[in-house]
């Protein structure tokens, strides 16, 4: 597996993901005790002087953590085997891989095709409708009926 290089420093992926969890103000070291009397006496309070607040702060964790959480995933990541033999400046493609991200848009692919495909299966033929005019709105019903009437006469 490999580590998500974003600094390029020396430190573990657990003390770069305590650090981005840190700065981003949601380690539970940096809130005060669940259980303590003054935490919950605080959280009663904003509850009830404004409960959309609470709901939002929690919505607002929840997706700081998700966002934090796709960057320290080590299962997004896939590197492959380094050359045997390394040359000066040459360059190596295809040496980290992200393989969930490839399935994604590979689904994404085949939704915006195969699907179409897929619900139109059981249909067939269908009318289309050639007659003067029928497709163009800017015409009136009886500029419609003159023009078909002088193209029949040809």
């Amino acid at each position: 597996m490999g580590k998500p290089q974003g600094d390029g420093s020396n430190q573990s992926a657990l003390k770069r993901m305590r650090a981005s969890l840190q700065t981003a103000g949601v380690l539970a070291g940096s809130q005060p005790r669940k259980g303590s009397k003054k935490y919950q006496k605080r959280l009663a309070k904003l509850a009830r002087e404004n409960p959309e607040q609470l709901v939002r702060n929690a919505k607002e964790r929840h997706e700081k953590l998700d966002a934090i959480s796709t960057l320290y995933n080590p299962f997004d990541i896939k590197t492959n085997k380094p050359l045997k033999v390394k040359a000066v400046g040459r360059k190596v493609k295809g040496v980290r891989g992200a393989p969930t991200l490839s399935k994604q848009v590979g689904l994404e692919n085949r939704k915006k095709t195969l699907l179409v495909e897929w619900q139109n299966r059981h249909r067939s033929g269908g009318l289309i409708d050639r007659r003067f005019g029928e497709n163009n709105p800017h015409l009136t019903p009886e500029e419609k009926m003159m023009e078909r009437f002088a193209r029949e006469r040809e």
